[in-house]
């Protein structure tokens, strides 16, 4: 379920009378959630990690132990000097890109989990089932949807603040989070 489906809930206690809401103070406190592309950062994490599969299983690797052994002299041992200074800040960088990667992954598996308990959470205060005629009082039903209003909004904060707060931990600075430039 979405804020979609929880205003439509509070659209129906609207048209039974019991309730009025300000349709854009619901859905503020969750426009970053659903503004963020989940699925656009796992596939930049998926593609990252290939990245590094890519340059750690190649000849990189191979060309330091390899370059110097094929010449003789002066000659040699300055294209193996070469060498071994190029592959050498290669697998830094290789190093350093596997650091990256784990730590997106992790990112996007903590954003997953956020995103599962915020859909559950919005699951619970969409259900349809209370604004069912006869199924509460007037005064229920109003503190009911009431309710509901105060735990979406207290869910969409703290969904929104941990999405951002995650990415900030991702990101150093000046770097985007590559899912929407979020």
């Amino acid at each position: 379920m979405t804020i979609d489906d929880f205003v439509s809930v509070l659209d129906e206690g609207t048209r039974l009378g019991v309730i009025t809401f300000d349709e854009a103070t619901v859905r503020a406190p969750h426009q970053d959630v659903v503004a963020f592309d989940a699925a656009a950062l796992a596939a930049d994490a998926a593609r990252l990690r290939a990245v590094v599969t890519l340059l750690d299983t190649g000849a990189v690797r191979a060309a330091s132990r390899t370059l110097g052994d094929d010449w003789l002299g002066r000659g040699g041992r300055a294209a193996d000097t070469a060498a071994q200074t190029t592959t050498g800040r290669v697998a830094d960088a290789i190093t350093d890109l596997t650091v990256c990667a784990d730590e997106l992954a992790h990112a996007v598996t903590t954003i997953d989990d956020v995103l599962i308990r915020y859909r559950r959470t919005m699951t619970i205060v969409s259900d349809p089932a209370i604004v069912a005629a006869g199924a509460a009082s007037s005064d229920d039903l109003r503190a009911e949807l009431i309710a509901r209003m105060e735990y979406a909004d207290a869910v969409g904060r703290a969904a929104s603040t941990a999405l951002v707060d995650i990415a900030g931990l991702t990101a150093s600075p000046g770097e985007l989070v590559l899912a929407g430039d979020r």
